[in-house]
């Protein structure tokens, strides 16, 4: 709204000094209080009409003025712009060439007084009329920028802190500049705050909560930090208002606290109290008014006008930052190169965030004494991208010199004007982030002392003076990340430290990312363990990932133990299921607490509920590997409270664990690995666990469930299995020639081996466990090495080889093939110790007794007793015409042994003499394999009918079967505990089965 005083007796002031009033002043808010005060004042009686007459207003401008002011303000909103009368025209025109005739208008006098008869035109001083005020503010034209974030401008509703603000500077009688008021532009943002801020006579800062927006091309910094910088290189009279965080300010929650940005205003809010300036704390509009007011009024200075600039020597460095860590070696070392009596300059070089800038800022502020003309300051970077602004950088360095602002053309004039103008005294002048060739030249012109800085060495002058700005030191990084939290957390910020990998900014930046969520309710350890898993993804950006903003939130509330939880999900492996059950021992807390933990872990997206499966972690913060090893140890404690102490360098009996832990079975070897590598005892235990039967028998058992534990990696028909006599580990064969060595803790791959060229027909593993023995259809056997996975092939057989046995002693072994013989091994040196014939075709299967002296082979035709010693045929036990006899077992006391008879059935032979001792019938097709358990009272036997069987065999009773398998089943072997067992069939899986109670 334009008020028509104003208006109208800005005209009349124009006409009589001959200066064109700013049109700003007549529609600016921060005037229309007191404009519509003056306005509303009755301007009746003799001595307004003798007022009137002697400006020159006739009755109809008089009437044309009763009018409008008998109108409501809104009704006259743009009257204000209607040209005046012609008599006013001409009174206007006349007292303007009066006015040029009488030369220039009279400045003000020392102290801001103006002369008498500009006080208002007309008449006497008239100091306690409002009007007076708006002559000399429109002659005056001081104007005072205000600087504050969007939310001061509309809370409190009533009356907001810029609207007292705005009154407190209109009171005053000064012009109100605020970005609000300005309408759209070509120039960035950041630019117009810059050029605005340079206008102005005043810098008035209202600093609140929240972080404001961030400049376009530099994230980290506020237009209103720009605006203070600004003001602060200007030398520009700086009054700070900070509302006061321990006052009870009217703002609404949401802009008290900034999530995302609260830090950083915290930090410039902590710089401002603890800088040069005097800070008033407010916490009400009608505080900030009185406040602002009596500052305009009080300033012990002139403010800077037009054609006059402050006497002092310009000091254009940035503060140092709160807190600040001194590089002292490098500030020394740069001081001591400025110590030269003759001009030089000296190039600062480094990565970016290297630190380059602060030490530049470090050494100016060292060094300011030593310049009596002044140390000025200019950056670059890559938004001084034209001409134009190279120009005005170059031109602000100008002005600030001289007091005018030259308008040359060129870089090249302008800087060789520049360099006279630095060479009158002596002077530091500082280029800062210098990009190309072509920004430098410009402020080379001239002698004087230059600190340029620059990511690239390339680009320092060829006469510039060198020097590296690298990674802080550990203690340094350290230093700045402990500063102001009182010793906390130490182990943490080191390793924190060290992940930062000594950059200052990224340092920095997790220093304020600490003390904000430290604000919140963490503690510095769990908050730098937080800011150090960030950093290990990827960076500090990743704190603005949509992982980091919903990891934020579950510090609200002061409930830090929600991230505490959330971080301690990291010892889980991906893709693995976690019960509830398992995370209420981990966490401490009850399954009720662990479900409302869950629905907001998986509210923000952080974990994926999986129903009565528990959850799956999403793409979880891991922490440091310290910190990550004890949150795995605690995950184990969580348990060993629970189970008895073991033995022989056991902590904990695990394999007394409950079968209603659905996870630890499975996942155990996992967790004590991830404890261990921090050098505890968890490594020991785990390769203790490794060998020990009662664990291996345990976990088996506890894997299998009801269609078996499935080990899928084989590429062709599973032939041959075989478990270790420790039960620690397992191997199959297949007929691609591939054999597979498998840990059955976990079911990981163990070792694969590679040499035969025709199918794996057999395996068996040697008493000590350290060498396995296969028989091939490439007519070799091969004895492996386990720790070098070497094999040496024995050659004598002329065909395929179908079984092999080896000696309870371990020494030697014995090997049946279809060229109808039995050959014995030496198992240390691979020489054949006999040769033994006797089947009239193929011999399908060995076996060899329990205490060594005899042993036992199979063939289409007969199943012969043979000596140990040299294989010869002690009698025949049974023959059985068209019965392929793929399998043979001997008791665990060498008794009797089980073989294969007619339709489909299993027959139990005395080896004394060979009588059958029972039958055990059930399969619906071909049997190819069988497997007596350790203690001999039930055996197991796989079919081509795609199932596993098991026997008692004191009664030869059906025990249990065991379906899973999609193909016939070829090999079976019982565990050395006998609780479970394992199986491999044409599907080309290896299963691991759960002994059924019987």
């Amino acid at each position: 709204m334009r008020s028509t005083v104003c208006s109208w007796e800005a005209r009349l002031c124009a006409a009589a000094t001959g200066r064109r009033p700013p049109q700003r002043l007549a529609t600016h808010p921060t005037l229309r209080s007191t404009t519509e005060r003056v306005a509303s004042k009755p301007e009746t009686g003799p001595n307004v009409r003798r007022q009137d007459r002697r400006r020159g207003l006739g009755r109809r401008e008089r009437r044309h003025r009763s009018l409008r002011r008998a109108r409501p303000p809104d009704a006259r909103a743009g009257e204000a712009l209607r040209p005046p009368s012609r008599p006013a025209r001409r009174l206007r025109r006349q007292r303007g060439a009066d006015a040029r005739a009488a030369g220039p208008a009279p400045r003000a006098e020392a102290g801001g007084r103006r002369p008498p008869h500009l006080t208002e035109p007309g008449g006497p001083t008239g100091r306690s009329d409002r009007r007076d005020r708006i002559f000399r503010f429109v002659e005056r034209g001081t104007r005072v920028f205000l600087s504050h974030t969007s939310e001061l401008r509309e809370h409190p509703r009533e009356r907001s802190f810029v609207t007292a603000a705005s009154d407190a500077v209109a009171r005053a009688g000064l012009v109100v500049t605020d970005m609000a008021y300005f309408s759209a532009r070509s120039e960035r943002p950041a630019d117009v705050c810059r050029q605005e801020v340079g206008k102005a006579d005043v810098y008035v800062l209202i600093a609140g909560f929240r972080h404001g927006s961030p400049v376009r091309d530099r994230p980290e910094l506020s237009y209103t930090e720009l605006e203070f910088q600004q003001a602060t290189e200007l030398g520009l009279p700086r009054l700070v208002f900070l509302l006061d965080a321990e006052g009870v300010v009217p703002l609404p929650a949401r802009h008290i606290r900034d999530l995302e940005g609260g830090y950083r205003q915290e930090e410039f809010r902590r710089r401002l109290m603890h800088s040069d300036l005097t800070v008033v704390k407010v916490s009400t509009p009608q505080q900030l008014e009185l406040s602002l007011h009596h500052a305009l009024v009080e300033l012990d200075r002139p403010v800077r006008t037009e054609g006059r600039r402050p006497r002092a020597a310009p000091f254009m460095a940035p503060q140092l930052p709160d807190p600040h860590v001194e590089r002292r070696e490098l500030v020394s070392h740069v001081i001591d190169l400025l110590d030269d009596p003759a001009p030089r300059t000296i190039g600062l070089w480094g990565a970016a965030g290297s630190g380059k800038r602060m030490l530049a800022i470090s050494v100016c502020h060292q060094v300011r004494s030593r310049f009596g003309g002044g140390v000025l300051w200019v950056t670059l970077g890559d938004r001084v991208d034209t001409n134009e602004a190279l120009l005005t950088r170059i031109n602000d360095l100008a002005f600030i010199l001289s007091d005018q602002r030259p308008d040359f053309g060129g870089s090249e004039a302008a800087g060789a004007h520049l360099g006279r103008l630095l060479e009158q005294e002596e002077r530091l002048l500082v280029v800062d982030d210098i990009r190309t060739h072509d920004q430098l030249a410009p402020f080379l012109q001239g002698r004087c002392k230059r600190i340029v800085t620059t990511r690239d060495r390339a680009l320092l002058p060829e006469d510039a003076m060198p020097v590296r700005v690298g990674p802080m030191t550990d203690p340094e990084a350290l230093e700045l990340l402990r500063y102001g939290l009182d010793g906390e957390g130490v182990q943490e910020l080191e390793e924190l430290g060290q992940r930062t990998g000594g950059s200052p900014l990224v340092v920095r930046m997790a220093r304020r990312a600490v003390r904000y969520r430290r604000e919140l309710g963490a503690s510095v350890d769990l908050a730098a363990a937080y800011v150090e898993a960030c950093l290990a993804r990827g960076g500090l950006d990743v704190m603005d990932s949509p992982v980091g903003r919903a990891s934020l939130r579950l510090l609200e509330d002061g409930r830090p133990e929600r991230l505490e939880n959330y971080l301690q999900l990291g010892v889980f492996a991906d893709d693995v299921d976690v019960p509830l059950s398992t995370l209420s021992r981990y966490w401490g807390i009850d399954e009720a607490q662990v479900a409302r933990q869950v629905r907001e872990l998986a509210d923000y997206e952080l974990v994926d509920d999986r129903g009565p499966a528990g959850i799956r972690p999403r793409d979880v913060l891991r922490v440091s590997t310290r910190r990550l090893a004890g949150y795995h140890r605690q995950l184990l404690d969580g348990h060993r409270a629970l189970l008895p102490p073991g033995d022989e360098g056991m902590r904990t009996a695990w394999w007394a664990m409950s079968p209603d832990e659905p996870y630890l079975w499975r996942h155990l070897a996992h967790h004590l690995r991830g404890a261990g590598v921090d050098g505890g005892p968890e490594g020991a235990e785990l390769e203790t666990l490794a060998h020990d039967r009662r664990w291996s028998a345990a976990q088996a058992l506890q894997l299998a469930g009801d269609s078996g534990y499935i080990l899928s990696g084989h590429a062709g028909r599973v032939r041959a299995v075989a478990i270790s006599p420790d039960g620690s580990w397992l191997a199959s064969g297949d007929a691609g020639g591939t054999i597979r060595v498998w840990t059955s803790v976990d079911g990981s791959i163990r070792a694969v081996l590679s040499g035969h060229t025709g199918s794996v027909n057999a395996v068996a593993i040697s008493p000590d466990g350290t060498r396995l023995v296969s028989a091939s259809a490439d007519n070799t056997v091969r004895v492996w090495n386990l720790e070098t996975e070497f094999g040496r092939v024995l050659f004598g057989h002329s065909d395929g080889v179908n079984a092999v046995a080896i000696s309870p002693d371990g020494t030697w072994l014995a090997s049946a093939a279809m060229d109808g013989t039995v050959r014995l091994w030496d198992m240390r040196d691979g020489s054949n110790l006999a040769t033994a014939h006797g089947h009239a075709g193929p011999a399908r299967a060995v076996a060899i007794s329990p205490d060594g002296p005899w042993l036992v082979s199979s063939g289409d035709d007969w199943i012969m007793l043979r000596r140990a010693s040299d294989g010869t045929s002690l009698k025949n036990l049974a023959r059985w015409s068209s019965v392929r006899q793929s399998s043979i077992a001997i008791s665990p006391d060498g008794s009797w042994l089980a073989t294969m008879g007619r339709n489909a059935t299993i027959r139990l032979l005395n080896v004394n003499d060979g009588s059958l001792r029972g039958t055990l019938s059930g399969h619906s097709g071909t049997i190819n394999a069988v497997a007596i358990s350790p203690d001999g009272t039930w055996l197991v036997s796989a079919g081509s009918d795609t199932t596993v069987r098991l026997w008692d065999t004191a009664d030869c009773t059906p025990r249990a079967t065991l379906s899973g398998h999609s193909a016939p089943v070829n090999a079976v072997a019982v565990s050395p505990g006998g609780t479970w067992l394992t199986s491999g069939g044409d599907d080309e899986t290896v299963r691991v089965w759960r002994v059924p109670a019987g």
